[in-house]
């Protein structure tokens, strides 16, 4: 599987016990890992690496009730 980690971002997880995380790690179009840059290095050790420099990223919201 070939992992990719976005990391130096602000994640906001909507999870109010962890609020933001500054890596994410995806692969085949799925979110794998959520968390710290070195956690996320470590999960994904041979990943190609993003660095977003700062940015902000939050969920998207979808609504897929359509008539």
């Amino acid at each position: 599987m070939d992992f990719t980690v976005y990391e130096n971002a602000v994640f906001h997880t909507l999870d109010s016990t962890n609020p933001t995380a500054s890596s994410l790690v995806t692969a085949e179009g799925r979110i794998h890992f959520l968390g710290s840059v070195s956690e996320a290095r470590e999960f994904a050790s041979k990943a190609k690496r993003i660095d977003l420099a700062g940015a902000h990223a939050m969920p998207g919201l979808a609504d897929s009730h359509v008539h």
